[in-house]
C-alpha cells in the first residue's frame, strides 16, 4: 500500500504501544481481536471490560457505562415492557426496529393517527434511510386488553408500596407520566427503539410530528442524526404549542405514608417539618405540558 495514496496520517511504530500490557493481559482485558470498547475510572480501575452491547442497546442513558447502569437501566423498563407484552400479542422487540404503541379513548383520534401513520410509513425518506418501524395499537385485537394494560401498571406502583420497599424514584416517575398519558383527551404513544423507550408521549403533539414529517425529514440522516432524537426534537417542538390539554392528576391518598417527601412550614416563624397527607399530583399543561408537578395538602405536624 503506497503512504501518499492514504488521505490520513501513517505513523510507524514498532514498538508496543502504552498500555498494550493492560489489552493483552489475559488477566486484565484478554483483548483478542474482537472489538471492545473498555471502560476505567480516573486511577485505571475497570469498570466494565466490554461496555460495546451496553452502549448500542441504551446510547447516552447508560453513562458511565458501568456493568450496574446497564443493570439499573434494564430494571428501569423491564417492568413496563412486561405488562405490555402480556396485552399485546405478539409484540417483537428487536434492537435495531423502532416500535411505536399507540392508544387511547378517543376512536377519531385512533383513526386519524392511523391513516398519518400508514402515509409516513410509506414515505419515500424512511425506506431510503432503511429505518424499520413497527408498530402496535393497544386494545386492537381485544378490547379487554386496555384495562389489562393500565391494571398492570398499577399494580406495579402499588405492589412497591404495599412491600414497604424504597421507592424508585425513575419507575415511579414513568408511572405517573403514564397515568398523565391516560387522561389525554386524545391519545397515547410510546416510542422506542428496541428496548430502550424514547418518548412517552401525548397523542395530539405525536399526531401533528407524524403529521408533519416534511418539515423535519432532513434531520432524519445518518449524519445529522437518528430517527428518535429527529422526532423527539419536533414533538417537544409541538407539545410547547398546544396548551389545551386536560391537566393530569394523580392521587396518592391510600399512599400517603410510603410518600418520601420532606416539607418545611411555610410560616417563617413556625419552619418545623410538616407531615405530609393525602398527596395529589397534577400536571399544569397549559404552563408546561411536560411537567408533572405536585400539589401537597399539608397539616402542621407540631
Amino acid at each position: 500500500m503506497r503512504k501518499n495514496s492514504i488521505k490520513f496520517y501513517v505513523v510507524d511504530n514498532f514498538t508496543n504501544l502504552p498500555g498494550h500490557k493492560i489489552i493483552t493481559d489475559p488477566e486484565r482485558l484478554g483483548f483478542v481481536g474482537n472489538l471492545i470498547i473498555t471502560v476505567l475510572d480516573p486511577q485505571g480501575k475497570i469498570l466494565n471490560k466490554n461496555a460495546l452491547d451496553l452502549i448500542f442497546k441504551w446510547g447516552i442513558d447508560a453513562f458511565p457505562f458501568r456493568e450496574k447502569d446497564g443493570i439499573d437501566i434494564t430494571l428501569k423498563w423491564k417492568w413496563l415492557w412486561d405488562v405490555l407484552k402480556k396485552v399485546i400479542p405478539g409484540l417483537k422487540i428487536k434492537e435495531d426496529r423502532y416500535i411505536f404503541i399507540y392508544g387511547g379513548t378517543n376512536n377519531k383520534w385512533i383513526q386519524d393517527f392511523t391513516i398519518e401513520w400508514d402515509s409516513f410509513k410509506r414515505d419515500y425518506d424512511i425506506n431510503r434511510e432503511e429505518i424499520i418501524i413497527d408498530h402496535y395499537q393497544l386494545g386492537k385485537d381485544g378490547p379487554n386488553k386496555v384495562p389489562s394494560f393500565w391494571i398492570g401498571v398499577e399494580w406495579n406502583k402499588q405492589n412497591k408500596l404495599r412491600q414497604q420497599e424504597i421507592v424508585d424514584c425513575e419507575i415511579q416517575e414513568i408511572i405517573n407520566s403514564l397515568f398523565c398519558l391516560k387522561r389525554d383527551p386524545q391519545g397515547w404513544v410510546i416510542l422506542s427503539k428496541g428496548s430502550n423507550i424514547k418518548l412517552l408521549g401525548h397523542g395530539e403533539a405525536v399526531y401533528q410530528t407524524v403529521r408533519q414529517f416534511q418539515y423535519w425529514k432532513s434531520n432524519v440522516t445518518l449524519e445529522k442524526g437518528l430517527f428518535d432524537i429527529a422526532f423527539k426534537e419536533y414533538y417537544d417542538t409541538k407539545i410547547k404549542e398546544i396548551s389545551t390539554l386536560e391537566p393530569c392528576s394523580v392521587n396518592f391518598d391510600n399512599f400517603s405514608s410510603s410518600v418520601i417527601a420532606t416539607v418545611t412550614c411555610p410560616n417563617p416563624t413556625c419552619a418545623r417539618l410538616m407531615e405530609v397527607t393525602p398527596v395529589n399530583c397534577k400536571c399544569y399543561l397549559q404552563d408546561d405540558p411536560n411537567n408533572c408537578g405536585c400539589r401537597f395538602k399539608r397539616r402542621r405536624n407540631i
